[in-house]
């Protein structure tokens, strides 16, 4: 429970509130959800996309805090992050270009994003660190 009360003999009563924070949004495609540092989608639902916040879709790792402070400088121009195969991130544009990230080292491929942002492509791959493959 988030709430716990304690009632005294002596009329005294203490409040207990377990306070979560959100930290990004999840959406299932018809509602969006605050989540937690866990990952784990809060119960009340926006019915329109917060204007703050990354957005999440699809399956949820149970930890997302890394992903998130990766790629809080690159919020404004990421539409949404996707889980892939339980063990690796795209980003979706804002503009609709696909950002392919590879299972290890996300700091040194985040790292090499913001050139490319104001730049045309449809893909930018990350996945190999010796080699960026761009459509």
């Amino acid at each position: 429970e988030n709430i716990t009360i304690k009632n005294y003999q002596n009329g005294k009563m203490e409040i207990f509130l377990k306070y979560k924070k959100i930290v990004a949004i999840w959406t299932d495609g018809k509602s969006y959800y605050p989540l937690s540092e866990n990952g784990v989608p809060m119960i009340n639902a926006y019915k329109i996309r917060p204007k703050k916040g990354l957005l999440f879709r699809g399956e949820i790792p149970k930890n997302i805090t890394k992903i998130i402070k990766l790629t809080r400088e690159l919020e404004a121009y990421i539409n949404y992050l996707e889980y892939v195969e339980k063990r690796r991130w795209n980003l979706i544009m804002n503009n609709g270009a696909k950002i392919m990230l590879p299972e290890e080292n996300l700091e040194s491929a985040i790292s090499k994003i913001k050139p490319w942002l104001s730049r045309k492509f449809t893909e930018l791959d990350l996945r190999n660190s010796d080699r960026i493959l761009v459509k």
